[in-house]
């Protein structure tokens, strides 16, 4: 409870500081969260679980970074246009996957061009739909989705997904999370995770340093 007192300080702060930075939903209750877990399998990491039953369930967040984008409410999640569909489906990742910073599949070499390209389209779709909920989905020029994963081997992890591939927030819960994106200091720590996983390489300049082949198009579909 000390740490929800503190996010709730934390956004009154900025809201005294830039009024309405922060909108929050209505929480949702305690037993509307276990009907959804009962529904579908699984459970929902606990500091995900007390936010959004004790101070806000989603809303929008005007960020200086990031522009203004939506907290996805759990209560309005399929309302919305996503799904649950493939999210008892282990998130199997346990590090990035970064083609651009040199990952592609296991023994690329020796597929044709066709089959690579149909595992790399079948990475993606476990990227995009299996063992986690999109907390926040940002369709700008520049494409990028906060997710958490629900179901596998980093479940209660925060993750970014981009155009150019999924990184991982190394043992970043939801709250830790939060605080990061609310105090703009999100990028900051994917760095510092990159020089852990990335350590010869990171200082790559994604953009200028993109692979065609194996960026996704950026036509996402939730469902």
């Amino acid at each position: 409870m000390e740490q929800l007192e503190k996010f709730r300080q934390q956004i009154e702060q900025i809201n005294y500081t830039s009024p309405q930075t922060i909108i929050l939903n209505s929480v949702i209750s305690l037993e509307e969260v276990r009907a959804i877990e009962i529904k579908l399998g699984v459970s929902f990491p606990e500091e995900y679980r007390q936010f959004i039953t004790f101070i806000g369930d989603g809303g929008i967040i005007n960020s200086s970074k990031y522009g203004c984008c939506t907290l996805q409410s759990l209560g309005k999640y399929e309302s919305e246009g996503y799904s649950f569909e493939s999210i008892k489906n282990p998130f199997l990742l346990t590090r990035s996957w970064m083609p651009d910073w040199g990952d592609g599949v296991e023994n690329a070499e020796q597929f044709d061009e066709d089959t690579l390209q149909s595992m790399m389209d079948q990475r993606w779709e476990m990227i995009n739909k299996h063992g986690h909920i999109v907390l926040i989905d940002n369709q700008t020029d520049d494409y990028m989705q906060w997710i958490l994963i629900v179901t596998g081997p980093c479940r209660g992890e925060v993750w970014r997904v981009t155009e150019f591939g999924v990184q991982r927030l190394i043992n970043c819960n939801f709250f830790k999370w939060l605080e990061l994106y609310l105090s703009n200091k999100a990028e900051d720590f994917l760095l510092e995770c990159k020089k852990v996983e990335y350590p010869s390489s990171f200082d790559v300049d994604l953009k200028e340093k993109s692979h065609q082949f194996y960026r996704r198009e950026r036509q996402y579909n939730p469902l």
